[in-house]
């Protein structure tokens, strides 16, 4: 996974089931480079754990494959999760100078107000391929105001009380997104730790995780959230367990 992005096919729908479906049938014909689909809408937008993903139009929703030359790492798997995350907080902080955080391990934040996700998924057809799915609310239409209140959610227009041109987010952010995937495929961790703790919600804040509290010491070189409790004991958590960790402050 070492393309440039300018090697990379863009197909775009106006409304799809899932990016992460409508992508499926383009690398059935084995496909060997990089593609992204971009969708104004999606019927049936999934997150993480096969949670509903609220897909309105208005959002930017997206699916990027990747040929796979060789089998990811559990290590690399998570770090692809802070990857993508940072891909999209860069992006929004290049173009319109705002600070956006990232909520471990993959939400997009804006005071406490989610604004956007990623959902990582490996597929093997001919050949195996990474996808990255990403969803990023641009607008806010009116039919749509009292979900997102329900849903203590934010979009980039009302942030930034600018127009989003998309054709140009989708460039900038598919730089880094190659940028950032190159760096785990080569096992470099060491800028994502830095960029994540720097920009992470939950660094340095007190967590409740399994009854007991810590403090969040941001991601470790392993991938994992590092925690450490009153006494100085380190507790590592895994991305799959994240349903288990709340902030608490």
């Amino acid at each position: 996974m070492t393309h440039r992005v300018d090697y990379m096919n863009t197909v775009h729908y106006d409304t799809v089931s899932s990016t992460m479906d409508a992508i499926i049938k383009h690398l059935k014909n084995d496909i060997d480079h990089p593609i992204l689909v971009v969708a104004k809408q999606q019927i049936e937008g999934r997150g993480r754990r096969d949670s509903e993903w609220f897909s309105p139009v208005g959002g930017l929703y997206g699916t990027y494959a990747f040929p796979l030359s060789s089998k990811l790492q559990p290590r690399q798997y998570s770090f692809l999760h802070y990857a993508a995350a940072l891909a999209i907080q860069q992006t929004i902080k290049k173009i319109y100078g705002i600070e956006i955080l990232v909520k471990w391990p993959n939400d997009i934040v804006f005071k406490n107000r989610k604004l956007g996700g990623i959902l990582l998924e490996l597929v093997s057809l001919q050949s195996e391929y990474l996808l990255v799915g990403i969803g990023i609310n641009i607008e806010l239409k009116e039919e749509n105001i009292l979900a997102f209140e329900q849903l203590k959610a934010t979009c980039l227009e009302e942030i930034t009380c600018n127009q989003i041109q998309k054709n140009e987010f989708i460039k900038i952010l598919s730089e880094y997104i190659f940028e950032y995937v190159n760096l785990v495929t080569k096992e470099n961790y060491e800028k994502l730790i830095s960029l994540f703790n720097m920009n992470s919600l939950n660094m340095n804040k007190e967590h409740s995780y399994k009854s007991e509290v810590y403090l969040c010491r941001g991601i470790s070189n392993t991938g994992e959230l590092r925690l450490e409790s009153s006494n100085k004991v380190l507790v590592d958590v895994h991305i799959n367990e994240s349903n288990n960790l709340t902030i608490m402050n």
